[in-house]
């Protein structure tokens, strides 16, 4: 007798890099499609390149599905379909090596923001089978049937995945917040949900961590009256590094550059996207100096006529500019020679953290020239609190947690939860072993339960 499996691939002890196969007969569903960072593996770099799915695979980087990735030459006899849940590279970032005829489910608004990104050479850049699904919106693949709920995380389409099969409901949240300023759309979601009545919850939990006072956490209303006064107040450079793929945050520099009486100046590919997505040219961009720009990058440049500037431009006239400085862009400094009480607003942008090589090296580069660091961003994540809240909300019979360095941090003592283990096949027949986790095991600094965290293989 069929039934519904899963297995997880990658996601369950690290933050992104979510990969879990869903299974029914002979159609499978995959999401997401994600890389994460992980320290106990080699890594490739802008030097070092991967040349396939393969080089990724052989140092864990990949899941070994046969049937998937171009050039693997292995037959699968499974119709395979692949969800995305959001454009974030945690969640896509294998996408480049995805077979070109496998269709790809993703939400209007994630889809919209990968065709701006492959534009620019900055998305997955294959002629990938995209499907885009209308929010809400039920389509099916063979025995599932899953549709695409809007959730609030800071980059466009973000939403939540709900399956059917004929016999399991299920829900992936993605990544989420309630702190963000589509609040209202989380907790459509957490509605919706919870009418749903999911046999099992997938449910990020990259805070798991988070053990501070709530009061503390940084919205996204706080980012913006922040960025506005750092601006405002400064009275000689003013830098910032956003996470292109978030274009609302550009807003609130862009606010502040009017307010200050500064000339907004962008990376040409954060313009691009930030013109495609909010209709705006008011502002400046780097000028490039290299001539094999992407053809639509070149192309818009040329019709709008944007303004383009140069660093030796700034170089003694930082009070007119407020300026988007991205790590690879660091060495304009050089030409900048910014003037004493500049100022480097960090806002989400690469590198990421403490945990990425180029952290400590970006931080060398602000001193050296002697500008302030200023941490000025907002989690794209619920903290542990809400999660808690949201998961006791949507009651589902089971939850599973994943995208987190301490899964076994997220739970509540009313809701039965399954830690997730690297290629375990589950159905519905596990979920009776299912139970409630302890209070204190919420508190602990190791897993209570060690072999269910397996890092091993990802095969």
């Amino acid at each position: 007798m069929q039934c519904t499996t899963w297995k997880f691939y990658a996601g369950t002890n690290t933050i992104g890099g979510n990969i879990i196969s869903m299974e029914y007969g002979s159609h499978r569903l995959i999401f997401d499609m994600g890389r994460a960072f992980r320290g106990d593996v080699p890594s490739f770099d802008e030097r070092l390149q991967p040349r396939s799915a393969m080089d990724l695979m052989a140092v864990g980087l990949a899941p070994d599905i046969a049937g998937i990735f171009q050039g693997d030459d292995r037959v699968s006899s499974m119709h395979t379909a692949i969800a995305i849940s959001h454009c974030h590279l945690d969640h896509t970032g294998l996408l480049p090596y995805v077979r070109t005829d496998l269709p790809v489910f993703t939400s209007t608004g994630t889809h919209r923001i990968l065709q701006v990104l492959d534009a620019v050479a900055d998305g997955p850049r294959s002629p990938l089978s995209y499907r885009p699904v209308e929010p809400e919106t039920w389509v099916h693949f063979g025995p599932f049937h899953l549709q695409f709920v809007p959730v609030d995380h800071g980059t466009p389409g973000a939403s939540a995945i709900f399956i059917k099969t004929p016999d399991a409901r299920l829900v992936y949240t993605g990544d989420l917040r309630l702190h963000g300023l589509h609040r209202d759309e989380t907790e459509r979601f957490i509605t919706f949900a919870r009418e749903f009545h999911p046999d099992v919850l997938f449910i990020e939990g990259t805070r798991s961590g988070d053990l501070g006072d709530p009061s503390e956490n940084v919205s996204e209303h706080d980012v913006t009256r922040g960025v506005l006064e750092q601006t405002v107040r400064a009275n000689a450079g003013v830098y910032f590094n956003v996470y292109e793929r978030h274009p609302e945050r550009l807003h609130a520099f862009r606010c502040a550059a009017k307010a200050a009486n500064r000339e907004l100046v962008l990376d040409a590919v954060t313009a691009y996207m930030y013109h495609h997505f909010e209709g705006v040219s008011d502002f400046a961009v780097w000028a490039e100096e290299d001539a094999r720009l992407p053809e639509a990058l070149s192309r818009w440049l040329r019709d709008t006529g944007v303004k383009q500037i140069r660093p030796s431009d700034v170089c003694g006239l930082e009070h007119v500019y407020a300026a988007q400085l991205p790590y690879s862009r660091l060495h304009y400094l050089i030409d900048i020679q910014p003037a004493d009480g500049g100022r480097y607003l960090h806002s989400d942008g690469t590198p990421l953290g403490p945990y990425d090589p180029a952290w400590a090296n970006m931080l060398r580069w602000l001193d050296h020239f002697g500008l302030e660091f200023v941490a000025m961003g907002s989690s794209g994540h619920a903290t542990r609190r809400d999660l808690v809240n949201i998961l006791e909300a949507i009651e589902p019979k089971v939850c599973m947690p994943i995208h987190s360095l301490q899964p076994w941090r997220i739970g509540s003592p009313r809701i039965p939860r399954l830690m997730p283990r690297i290629s375990h096949v589950y159905s519905l027949t596990d979920l009776s072993g299912a139970t409630p986790p302890t209070v204190s095991s919420f508190e602990s600094q190791a897993p209570p339960d060690e072999p269910e965290r397996t890092t091993g293989s990802l095969s």
